[in-house]
C-alpha cells in the first residue's frame, strides 16, 4: 500500500517539476531577449506558478490575454514572439529529456517511463485546454494557440517535435 502512494506522490511531484520548468523556460528566455529582470517575474505565491511581465501599468500573468502584448513592448517589431510564445513548451522539454536520459543512464526505468509519460500527459492536457477554451469563445489562451495565432505551419511542426521526441525518449526506454 505505501509504495503505491509513493508512486502517486512522485508522480504529483514530476508533474509540478515539469510544469514550473515551463515557467522557468519562459523567465530565462525573457531575460535573454531583453525583458529587463525588474519587469518580468515567477510568481511563486500562486498554483500553479506562473511568469509576468510588467506592461507599465501592472503584472500581467502568462495566462491573460494581454501577456504577449506585454511582452511586445520589449519587442516592438515581434522578432522572437513566437520563440517567447513556446519557450515554456521548450523549456519542459528539456528538462523532460535530462530527467529521462539521466535516470535511464542510472537504471531508474520507472522513474525514466513516468518522466516521459508524465511530460506527455501534461502536453495533451494542455492543447485540449487551449482548443476548448479557444473554440469555446474569442479568447486566444494557452501556449498551443497563442503560438498557433502566431504561425500556425511553425506551430504545427513544434507540436509534432513535441510529439516524437516523447515517442523517442519512450522507445528509449
Amino acid at each position: 500500500m505505501a509504495i503505491w502512494i509513493l508512486r502517486i506522490l512522485s508522480y504529483i511531484f514530476l508533474l509540478y517539476l515539469l510544469y514550473f520548468s515551463q515557467e522557468v523556460g519562459r523567465y530565462l528566455l525573457g531575460l535573454r531577449l531583453g525583458v529587463p529582470g525588474s519587469s518580468i517575474k515567477i510568481d511563486m505565491g500562486e498554483f500553479p506558478q506562473r511568469t509576468s511581465i510588467y506592461d507599465g501599468e501592472r503584472w500581467v500573468s502568462s495566462n491573460e490575454e494581454d501577456f504577449l502584448k506585454a511582452y511586445s513592448r520589449y519587442d516592438v517589431f515581434w522578432e522572437y514572439g513566437f520563440l517567447f510564445a513556446s519557450s515554456g513548451i521548450f523549456g519542459e522539454s528539456a528538462l523532460t529529456v535530462i530527467i529521462t536520459l539521466s535516470c535511464a543512464l542510472l537504471r531508474l526505468d520507472e522513474i525514466a517511463l513516468a518522466a516521459v509519460l508524465v511530460s506527455t500527459g501534461l502536453n495533451l492536457v494542455q492543447m485540449a485546454y487551449s482548443i476548448i477554451i479557444s473554440w469555446r469563445g474569442d479568447e486566444i489562451k494557452g501556449d498551443y494557440t497563442v503560438i498557433h495565432k502566431l504561425n500556425a505551419r511553425l506551430a504545427a511542426g513544434m507540436v509534432v517535435f513535441v510529439f516524437l521526441l516523447r515517442l523517442a525518449l519512450f522507445a528509449a526506454v
